[in-house]
């Protein structure tokens, strides 16, 4: 599955086209439920990927690249957002404001690397007359070891 995005920061943004597919009709907020598990997606990391996300990035220094200047590793937030193509088709009113995003990285994710990337919703809650919900997603290498770990809240609008 190929993921185009765009880049701002040390934040990646995915496309206006994957946020309208993305926003495909699913189950209402009433029949949303915890512990709903969604993906998986599959991505290879490739150089191509990393070095679209790092020409964004505000910096002179290239971190994720070797001193051949190839990439070598792939920068954590690469795969941040990949809640909205994970909740594709799986909330028919999409989401609003984000909440909260945590990451927790626990081993790199190298050039070539086959990852997976699958999540559960762990909570839906209302606040101040808003809906939310919360999503946790793992990116996996292909030895199955967890990567990263990410916890999302967001708005229902």
């Amino acid at each position: 599955m190929s993921v185009d995005r765009a880049c701002r920061g040390d934040a990646a943004l995915v496309t206006t086209a994957q946020v309208d597919q993305a926003s495909e009709k699913g189950p209402s907020w009433d029949e949303l439920q915890v512990g709903l598990v969604v993906g998986p997606l599959h991505y290879t990391i490739t150089e191509e990927m990393i070095a679209d996300f790092c020409a964004a990035l505000p910096v002179a220094e290239k971190p994720y690249q070797s001193s051949s200047g190839a990439a070598s590793v792939m920068p954590p937030t690469l795969l941040a957002t990949d809640y909205i193509p994970l909740l594709k088709g799986h909330l028919e009113l999409g989401w609003g404001l984000m909440a909260r995003h945590s990451m927790k990285v626990l081993r790199p994710v190298k050039v070539d690397d086959k990852v997976t990337v699958r999540g559960k919703i762990t909570d839906k809650y209302e606040k101040k007359g808003r809906h939310y919900w919360t999503l946790q997603y793992d990116v996996t290498n292909s030895s199955g070891q967890v990567c990263s770990q990410s916890t999302i809240s967001c708005s229902v609008d």
